[in-house]
């Protein structure tokens, strides 16, 4: 029987098998919501222009294909094969546009023959099509140094310190003059805005709400004002700029039911999502040099949207456990496999202090290394030099006790803005990885 795992992989030996398998130009593998999986066949053209079909196809060759493919996949067999061209109707020709619009190329088939055809996949998915996204690219390009560093902070697992992390980046910035936002995208858990705003009140209105009433209204709100609060103490920024910050919305019953409401899977179908229509306010309205995105842990739509189509960098916080390492394969293969392949920051976060284990980050970064060169960096590409401390493989984050289960963040700003502290290391790091100033 075939599992779910192997079809991909058993459908490339059963089309590959076939005698004509070197006159193919193209592959493409249509797997549906259910995981069925239909093929469509584009055979090379000869001299003349006339396609290399087999001339028994419609008679032998396709039922054949068919049967191996039904005995191959089994249960996940979708029970048809298409040559490209094979009907002129309008209708038919507007689905095959459809598919080379909307498909993928598989630059990684496990293709064994020397003539192997160019594969593409088309995968109709639920939910989790942003992580799949590749082309898709930030809101703008970084070549204007006006445009603002879209940030995204991500962890695979939760409470690790990715918050705090980026509470901390805030600071930082903010102290050095630069003007910052912080959007917390971790909406069905969110913290970044609280942790921020201290006793400060939030807006009544947050990130869910703005994106509802764009949805409905079909324009974006004339002023982020209602949706934005602001954090000025000088306890936290000294003399330094007040850091803007974007809540996720007000925690209350209704709240669950507007998040019910946020259709993230067709944001990535759509030509802008509001996310980026957000951003883009963000944008004009603040001017901000910095927009720090608190994004929720695991594999949820909006890390796919964050990280691979929203983002400048992505720093990512992983501790040296299995599960941990689990998820940053997947992680890691997916962002390397955009087009542009995403900028990657690894932290090493909670690293276990010196003094009980001097080795910790050392072994982290080396297992990282093999992980970035497994997943991420193409087979025959230089990889940074691990010896370069500025390279993606696990900048250390030390763990603090003092910072857990921080409920006022007053009460460690000395803490997480200390100048020789690891927070002010991980922001010149960033600095340089997006080529920007920051302390």
């Amino acid at each position: 029987m075939s599992l779910f795992d192997q079809v991909l992989a058993n459908t490339v030996s059963v089309v590959e098998s076939q005698p004509y398998a070197s006159d193919l130009e193209a592959v493409t593998i249509i797997r549906d919501l259910k995981g069925l999986v239909r093929l469509v066949l584009e055979f090379k053209k000869d001299a003349s222009g006339k396609d290399l079909t087999p001339a028994d196809w419609d008679k032998k060759a396709r039922k054949a294909i068919e049967g191996q493919l039904a005995n191959a996949l089994a249960t996940y067999w979708g029970g048809r094969v298409w040559r490209k061209g094979e009907r002129a109707d309008a209708a038919y020709r507007a689905l095959e546009k459809t598919i080379e619009n909307s498909r993928m190329a598989w630059l990684d088939a496990p293709s064994k023959i020397p003539e192997a055809p160019q594969w593409f996949k088309l995968e109709r998915l639920f939910s989790k099509s942003s992580w799949f996204s590749g082309a898709v690219s930030p809101p703008w390009s970084l070549d204007d140094p006006a445009n603002p560093v879209i940030i995204a902070f991500y962890s695979f697992k939760g409470g690790v310190g990715r918050t705090t992390a980026l509470a901390a980046t805030a600071l930082h910035l903010a102290r050095a003059e630069r003007t910052v936002v912080v959007l917390d995208l971790d909406l069905e858990a969110p913290g970044a805005g609280s942790l921020l705003l201290g006793s400060i009140t939030p807006s009544d209105d947050g990130i869910v709400d703005y994106l509802l009433e764009m949805e409905l209204s079909g324009q974006r709100p004339p002023t982020l004002l209602p949706y934005v609060a602001a954090q000025s103490g000088s306890a936290l920024i000294a003399s330094g700029k007040p850091i803007r910050v974007m809540s996720a919305g007000r925690l209350n019953r209704a709240f669950v039911e507007k998040i019910a409401r946020l259709d993230f899977e067709s944001y990535v179908s759509k030509g802008q999502s509001p996310l980026a229509k957000l951003l883009d306010h963000v944008r004009v309205e603040y001017k901000p040099d910095f927009v720090l995105l608190d994004v929720r842990s695991g594999l949820h739509d909006l890390g796919g949207l964050s990280l691979n189509g929203l983002s400048h960098l992505d720093v990512i916080f992983g501790l040296d456990t299995e599960q941990s390492w689990a998820g940053l394969a997947i992680v890691l293969a997916l962002l390397g496999a955009a087009a542009p392949r995403r900028n990657v920051l690894l932290t090493h976060a909670m690293v276990t202090p010196a003094r009980t284990d001097p080795e910790a980050n050392l072994r982290f970064r080396q297992r990282s290394f093999d992980l970035f060169r497994e997943h991420y960096y193409g087979e025959d590409e230089d990889m940074p030099d691990i010896a370069d401390e500025d390279t993606p493989y696990g900048l250390a984050l030390p763990y603090q006790e003092e910072l857990l289960n921080v409920g006022n963040i007053n009460s460690v700003a000395g803490l997480l803005t200390r100048a020789d502290g690891p927070y002010a290391r991980l922001v010149q790091v960033i600095g340089a990885y997006v080529q920007r100033d920051t302390i």
